[in-house]
């Protein structure tokens, strides 16, 4: 009963704070994309619902009424997004129907893509100018904050998940903060580094005034977020952020040069040095223990897919579907049994397994359209180019990610994949309406 009563203070207050001040409502979701890890259900109806969710639909409800309310207008989304979202809810409405488990498919249904969409159109309507941006981001490294924060506590104190995958020949402890998973903690820290970093180099604009607490605040903010995904041993969430890093690094004119000597002096050591050439080719390759797990699901996916190419699995339908394709797994390095995986460790064959060949289109369609929207935005402005360098490698870091495992069917992880490209429709429209968003 308590803990129902503490449930239903925090939401009046989360009302009243998107009343008053909606931007902060929406800074505070960001802050808060875990607290899907706290779950509760919908009075009345039952309806089982994360915090997150709540919070999600409590704003969404509160900027319509307050828009009808004071006659505001609504921010046109631009069409050739308007259409790729559209069918995107469309694809999933029919992938939910298609799964053999509607109850599950229907929970995924509205958190990975109902209420993301939800949270996109406030945040796309609300976030104007350049000063709410960086609140967004502001309240994005507060969430990796704390949640770095747990994991370095881990690994002092000798706690996390007890893992054979990355290294087989003896026990090791990843940390996983407050998740149930090591990958997890990585798959959200990846990308939020990769804009904190954009958001650091930006203070060191010579255009802009500095705030020192500003690049305090980055600063560590990335260094505990760096020793978090390496506690974690998440090795798609570290090349992702090296990569993305790189990439920033040559983009900034001050950082270059030194980048370029790195990158030479690491190509020398990993010629000369054979265990590091090795090594490297090893992991490149797949055949270390941990690639050689995903080229196995992998392969029990594609025949999967190759037998149901249409519609997939549908929704929350994987493990089940799989049941018929699975094969146990035996390394020669450890006896092991691989249990069926939720997702196919493959951000494309997860999409294709979930939503069907569509699904897959449209996902696509929607990557290539974040490119080509960021690339014409680069080429009309000349303020602000790095705010969307920094959106474009925060995309590229989670889409080589992607490559060994799924960053976006999460609640945190869809959320945070649509606040990315909202942010960028709201600097491309900005550019492209002349508004002063840029001023103050």
């Amino acid at each position: 009963m308590f803990v129902r009563f503490l449930f239903i203070l925090f939401c009046l207050f989360f009302f009243y704070l998107a009343e008053k001040k909606i931007i902060w409502a929406i800074a505070f979701i960001c802050a808060f994309l875990p607290s899907y890890l706290i779950r509760g259900r919908l009075l009345l109806f039952s309806i089982p619902l994360t915090l997150l969710e709540i919070m999600i639909l409590i704003l969404f409800f509160v900027w319509l009424h307050q828009t009808i309310r004071d006659r505001l207008s609504f921010r046109k989304i631009p069409l050739v997004w308007l259409i790729s979202i559209i069918v995107w809810l469309v694809v999933a409405t029919i992938a939910l129907f298609v799964s053999p488990d509607l109850r599950a498919a229907a929970g995924r249904w509205k958190a990975y893509f109902i209420e993301p969409i939800l949270f996109l159109v406030v945040l796309f309507n609300v976030v104007k100018t350049k000063q709410d941006r960086r609140l967004i981001f502001i309240a994005l490294g507060l969430s990796a904050f704390y949640l770095s924060l747990g994991a370095i506590y881990q690994y002092i104190t000798g706690q996390g998940m007890i893992s054979l995958e990355a290294w087989p020949n003896q026990l090791v402890r990843r940390a996983t903060s407050f998740f149930s998973d090591p990958n997890f903690l990585g798959l959200y820290l990846g990308p939020v580094v990769i804009l904190i970093v954009g958001q650091l180099i930006e203070q060191f604009n010579k255009k802009q005034k500095k705030q020192f607490w500003l690049i305090v605040y980055y600063s560590v903010i990335i260094i505990l977020s760096l020793l978090a995904i390496i506690f974690a041993r998440s090795e798609g969430a570290l090349v992702g952020v090296i990569i993305g890093l790189i990439l920033l690094g040559l983009y900034w004119r001050v950082s270059r040069r030194w980048v370029i000597i790195a990158l030479i002096i690491c190509s020398i050591f990993i010629i000369v040095l054979t265990p590091v050439r090795s090594f490297l080719w090893q992991k490149v390759t797949l055949r270390d223990f941990s690639g050689q797990i995903r080229l196995r699901i992998w392969r029990e996916t594609a025949i999967m897919l190759s037998e149901r190419p249409l519609f997939g699995a549908g929704l929350a339908g994987y493990p089940i579907v799989m049941q018929q394709y699975h094969q146990p797994f035996y390394s020669q390095q450890l006896p092991l049994v691989l249990d069926i995986q939720p997702f196919p460790h493959n951000l494309l064959l997860s999409v294709w397994s979930e939503l069907g060949i569509l699904g897959l289109l449209i996902f696509i369609i929607i990557i290539i359209r974040i490119f080509q929207t960021g690339i014409s935005t680069l080429k009309k402005t000349k303020n602000n180019k790095l705010g969307i360098i920094s959106l474009l490698v925060a995309m590229i870091t989670i889409l080589i990610h992607g490559l060994v495992d799924t960053p976006y069917f999460k609640n945190d992880l869809s959320v945070l994949f649509w606040i990315i490209i909202g942010l960028g429709m709201v600097i491309s429209c900005t550019k492209k309406q002349g508004e002063v968003a840029e001023s103050g």
